[in-house]
């Protein structure tokens, strides 16, 4: 349950809940959840939650020059289509400083999408104690030949047999 929800729609016992309704609707809500929260939501619910989420891709240069042609277009004679088929030869044409300020822009918003992305990823990322335990065992066995993976991935599964709970419990993500 969320906390400070008292009679939200998360407290009935209707099966049929529309999670995705009710998020969209509090979205304010979904900052709030905890790893251990979303680790109780269906894996469907989860990945809904996750995607809505999600940071949008910058736009590539080739596409903010589009928009900028559009948006500075002055003919308006011409069919959309037309002044697209246009502006691509422009753009195929156009020499690297036309292009510059393009390029400049989508980098600087690539730099920043990957830092949202990162953030987004760590957030959104939930792990079993066992996924832990094999991601940080794993890396550490990977051989070029690939016909060996399946046995090494029946040694850490074993490793992870002989472990004690309290061991065990030492993989779970910290919430």
């Amino acid at each position: 349950m969320i906390k400070g929800l008292k009679n939200s729609a998360l407290q009935l016992s209707n099966p049929m809940l529309n999670l995705k309704r009710f998020f969209s609707v509090h979205s304010s809500i979904l900052q709030e959840l905890s790893r251990a929260e979303m680790r109780k939501l269906s894996p469907t619910k989860l990945k809904e939650l996750r995607l809505q989420h999600k940071p949008k891709a910058p736009k590539s240069a080739y596409q903010l020059f589009i928009k900028h042609k559009f948006a500075t277009n002055t003919d308006k004679d011409t069919s959309p289509r037309d002044l697209l088929g246009k502006f691509a030869s422009e753009w195929k044409t156009a020499s690297e400083e036309v292009k510059a300020p393009f390029v400049k822009t989508y980098n600087e918003a690539a730099a920043e999408y990957a830092k949202e992305f990162q953030a987004w990823k760590e957030k959104y990322t939930v792990r079993s104690p066992y996924m832990n335990f094999f991601m940080s065992v794993y890396p550490k066995r990977v051989v070029k030949d690939f016909s060996q993976n399946s046995t090494i991935m029946k040694q850490i599964a074993e490793e992870w047999k002989a472990l004690s709970p309290e061991e065990k419990e030492s993989y779970r993500s910290k919430d």
